[in-house]
């Protein structure tokens, strides 16, 4: 007797299911009614688990990505996607002011009889005992140091301003026992100004180290703030500096840029300090009071499943994808992260900008920003013992990468955080 070998296959997309059989005549004829029974079955099935499915747009990948975006929401100026991706690592980071919070960490001026602060955008290093040699590493940085601080000086302002204290470095001590992952544009408040952290970078526990800062507010360098002694703290806040402001620091490493956006910001917010620090609008009472309305509808945005990043857009452009290691370290980002697009959503609004709902293809514009920051060689800004970020920058597109080195606390090495930004 022939043998027929019959292949059945289903497929279903949306709502249309196909039987497709190969074989002879003979043993179609004996599984007619088989195969048609089966196929009902699957269309019920089916049919039940679309019914009782969350009414949630599906997820999409980026072509070429492992990246997937869930729904879009709209509120105020922006448009906000939350992003899905497998874990590159299960190493939980906690942020800055998660850290703040729990009282396991000190942000401060670099002290007057702490080694020479490490502040150059292409290397920071631990600070080390004062009777302890210095390594290779910080000789090279030390010259790099010199070659930033005649940038910076060229700018106009002074990096070293006295008492120890420099402009363009502030010291974070983490105190806790998880590592702490500081994200680019990170506000801090006190000190003899107020700053915004320069580089993504990872604190591991029980450590300390120097990293690049500039400075937002362009009107003050003394140890009191609103009346009060800073004694030479800083208070972590959650939020990033608006994109404008952050990307001058980050990929621009131009301080008189951050001025000049730092002060661009507060006009478009109507805000005003008599020391032109970002605070201003940030701080503001009616603003904020404004902003949580937003917040709430922010956080909806990342309600569902479990979001590794997120992106958002204004006008209809893609303005910024960011992706983090694992679920467990957005989620102690999320707080953050909803703060800073609440600002952007408002600022947005109040200039215009996103007044109406511009359809986003986020997958294409995000695999069009890889594929422009791909043609670029990396190249290293913060060189730290713990981490190492590199950035792509393009004529119209940029990419920072934050990588963990596999030092201390185990593991090996991975990817931490990920952004890329027109």
């Amino acid at each position: 007797m022939e043998l027929s070998v019959v292949l059945l296959r289903a497929f279903y997309h949306g709502d249309c299911a196909t039987v497709v059989g190969y074989g002879g005549d003979e043993l179609k004829t004996h599984l007619k009614e088989a195969t048609m029974s089966t196929l009902a079955k699957l269309t019920v099935l089916t049919t039940a688990a679309l019914m009782s499915a969350p009414a949630v747009a599906e997820p999409a990948a980026a072509a070429g990505s492992s990246k997937t975006f869930g729904a879009a929401t709209k509120v105020g100026g922006v448009t906000v996607w939350p992003v899905y991706g497998a874990a590159d690592s299960d190493i939980e980071y906690i942020s800055l002011a998660a850290a703040e919070a729990a009282g396991t960490v000190e942000v401060s001026e670099v002290k007057a009889d702490k080694t020479a602060p490490v502040a150059d955008d292409e290397a920071a290093s631990a600070v080390r005992a004062p009777d302890a040699r210095p390594r290779p590493e910080q000789v090279q940085q030390a010259a790099n140091i010199n070659l930033l601080n005649n940038v910076q000086q060229r700018q106009g302002y002074n990096v070293q301003r006295g008492g120890g204290a420099r402009v363009d470095t502030v010291t974070i001590a983490n105190l806790g026992d998880k590592p702490i992952l500081v994200l680019a544009g990170t506000v801090i408040k006190g000190g003899k100004q107020d700053r915004q952290i320069g580089a993504d970078l990872i604190v591991l526990a029980k450590s300390t180290v120097n990293v690049s800062a500039f400075c937002v507010e362009h009107g003050r360098w003394d140890g009191k703030r609103e009346g009060k002694s800073t004694a030479g703290r800083f208070q972590a806040q959650a939020v990033l500096a608006n994109k404008q402001v952050r990307d001058a620091a980050n990929y621009d490493r131009d301080q008189s840029k951050v001025w000049a956006n730092v002060k661009q910001f507060n006009v478009q917010s109507k805000s005003s300090a008599a020391s032109d620090t970002l605070l201003a609008t940030l701080d503001n009472p009616t603003l904020q009071a404004e902003r949580r309305q937003l917040q709430v509808a922010l956080e909806r945005a990342f309600a569902s499943g479990s979001p590794t990043g997120f992106a958002y857009a204004v006008d209809g452009k893609l303005a910024e994808v960011r992706t983090f290691a694992n679920a467990a370290t957005f989620a102690h980002f999320k707080e953050t992260i909803v703060n800073t697009l609440a600002v952007e959503a408002q600022v947005g609004a109040a200039s215009g900008q996103g007044a109406r709902p511009v359809a986003v293809n986020v997958q294409g514009a995000f695999a069009s920003l890889r594929a422009r920051t791909g043609k670029v060689a990396p190249k290293v800004i913060a060189d730290l013992p713990a981490s190492a970020t590199s950035h792509r920058v393009s004529d119209d597109a940029k990419q920072t990468t934050c990588r963990y080195k596999g030092r201390g606390n185990g593991g090996v090495q991975h990817t931490v955080t990920e952004a890329w930004s027109s």
